[in-house]
């Protein structure tokens, strides 16, 4: 994607204004890597912007040298092409990025053109990040996650915020003011409670986990919903259309944020998922004898090949590495 239509995509998505195609493209953007180090930038812009005064005005024409010379570093041959006028601001952008680029803040304020400033939290990879609400509500953000909100979070009637990737939230209770996180794939709506909130726009699946209150999960756009209460998981399939509520033997969704995964009667197959999910490993238990057969013990910030060497243990097995991620099970029995 060209680098202007990328800006002005970011810019519509901060404005809530993306289409249904635009944020199809847009997303498929960001995840590249050259999308992300755009973001990025006009993330640290922004941020940076709240810093000056509100008549400050950017030396875009001297900054646009700049980027052109920084784009012809990376590239040998660029082709220029003529925008529409529509279109310039967000090259003005994108050249102010590059005089700011280098201060690495994380927080931006965004102002619209009309309505309360939008402040933006983004995380990169192997980051996480705490942050606290204006309504004293906290979030924990996990990688590859951007959080939204108005700078006067609270002081309407409704708190609301917005989340691409994860986050873990406890929130400030106030029944007169509902909170509400959106994102493209589903929504919740809380009073106060802590619950993780997974919503990956590349894995099409939004998910819940509650630990303390009641919180309620509904699709992006509808009203059907499902209510959801301590220790259970709430999972929204846009593929399917299809809320479902399950009660999981144990909350690992925040295995992220708390580095503890707790195996409660699981099943070696049900430990191998787990696995897959949380350390990005396949274990094969094709030639074992015993998949169905539960172990319960909590593995703590352990390296994969730790982690897979302790659950084979309880079985007497042995553990063969492939690679890095590939680990194979065989020989042992059933620990009970």
């Amino acid at each position: 994607m060209e680098l202007e239509k990328g800006i002005e995509l970011w810019h519509k998505q901060r404005n809530g204004q993306l289409t249904p195609e635009e944020r199809l493209l847009f997303d498929q953007w960001i995840s590249s890597q050259e999308g992300a180090r755009i973001s990025g930038q006009l993330g640290r812009l922004y941020s940076v912007s709240g810093n000056f005064r509100s008549d400050f005005q950017p030396d875009t024409e001297k900054a646009l040298d700049k980027l052109k010379a920084r784009m012809a570093a990376s590239k040998k041959e660029a082709t220029v092409k003529p925008m529409r006028p529509a279109r310039r601001a967000w090259m003005a952008v994108a050249a102010a990025v590059v005089v700011l680029v280098g201060l690495g803040l994380t927080f931006l304020l965004w102002r619209p053109a009309a309505g309360p400033e939008w402040v933006v939290v983004t995380t990169g990879p192997g980051d996480t990040l705490s942050v606290l609400l204006p309504d004293q509500s906290r979030v924990v953000l996990n990688e590859h996650s951007r959080l939204s909100y108005p700078a006067d979070l609270g002081q309407g009637e409704l708190r609301r915020v917005e989340l691409e990737g994860e986050g873990f939230f406890e929130v400030h209770r106030n029944v007169e003011k509902p909170f509400e996180i959106h994102s493209a794939l589903a929504r919740v709506i809380v009073l106060g409670t802590r619950f993780n909130f997974r919503t990956y726009s590349a894995e099409n699946r939004a998910e819940v986990e509650v630990e303390e209150g009641k919180v309620a999960l509904l699709p992006a756009a509808g009203d059907e919903r499902i209510e959801l209460k301590a220790g259970e998981r709430g999972i929204f399939d846009p593929a399917a259309s299809r809320l479902s509520v399950e009660k999981p033997k144990a909350l690992n969704g925040t295995y992220w944020r708390n580095k503890v995964l707790r195996l409660r009667n699981h099943t070696l197959r049900e430990t191998v998922a787990l696995f897959q999910r949380h350390f990005g490993v396949r274990i094969d238990i094709g030639s074992v004898d015993y998949p169905d057969c539960t172990l319960s013990l909590n593995i703590i910030q352990s390296a994969p090949e730790v982690a897979v060497g302790a659950i084979a243990s309880v079985f007497s097995a042995k553990v063969l590495r492939q690679d890095a991620a590939s680990f194979v099970l065989e020989g042992g029995h059933c620990a009970q």
